[in-house]
């Protein structure tokens, strides 16, 4: 593949089976643990495990906030995993409310039960993601719709605007599992934990032209 692409190292995210996952594909990675490694980058993964306020500490400690930003306005394509995706928003509420990168606007939220809904929490499994958007260009829409991935988790992304893409069932609630908007896209899912429709996803955002086309 022609496009190499960074994976953040922020110090609290999975970095290794990213890392393997992209490596197996054919892709060439490089780790950026500081604001002059994203210099050049045109693809950038922000992997994440853990919580909100601890993530963007370490984003902020490490100066990499305000590169991801500007990485942004360059039309760099960017893609946030489970907390990494989280993080692209404007606040998190998870033991208190922090301030995101506001790359998209909304908030994080607990998963809240309905009626009919599963109980346990956190989100633990195998689920299929059903795409909402209708546009064939779209990364969801032309690769992933109705494909089973591995999520873990116990927040949800709730945007004000209209950037969901894709959700999954969980009882009678639809929870989010994708956003895009623009170059920025989040996945709830964890692609590189996912198997082949995993692989594939991946695949498809390594292979985005600055159009954000395939």
């Amino acid at each position: 593949m022609k496009n190499v692409v960074t994976i953040i190292d922020y110090g609290i995210n999975n970095i290794q089976s990213v890392t393997q996952a992209l490596q197996f594909i054919g892709v060439k990675t490089k780790i950026a643990i500081k604001p002059s490694e994203l210099e050049d980058s045109k693809h950038i993964i922000i992997p994440g495990v853990g919580a909100f306020p601890e993530g963007m500490k370490k984003l902020k400690n490490l100066g990499l906030d305000k590169m991801i930003k500007t990485k942004a306005k360059q039309k760099s394509n960017i893609l946030g995993i489970c907390l990494g995706m989280q993080m692209l928003f404007t606040k998190g509420n998870e033991y208190g409310a922090c301030d995101g990168l506001n790359l998209i606007a909304g908030e994080v939220l607990q998963i809240q039960k309905k009626i009919n809904d599963e109980k346990r929490l956190p989100v633990i499994g195998w689920r299929k993601t059903i795409s909402l958007s209708s546009n064939k260009k779209n990364l969801l829409e032309k690769n992933l719709n109705e494909k089973n991935f591995y999520y873990l988790h116990s927040y949800q992304v709730v945007p004000k605007k209209n950037d969901v893409i894709a959700y999954y069932e969980r009882g009678d609630s639809r929870i989010n599992a994708a956003v895009a908007r623009d170059n920025i896209w989040g996945v709830q899912f964890h692609p590189e934990k996912s198997g082949e429709a995993g692989l594939e996803f991946l695949k498809a955002f390594c292979n985005l032209d600055v159009n954000n086309q395939i």
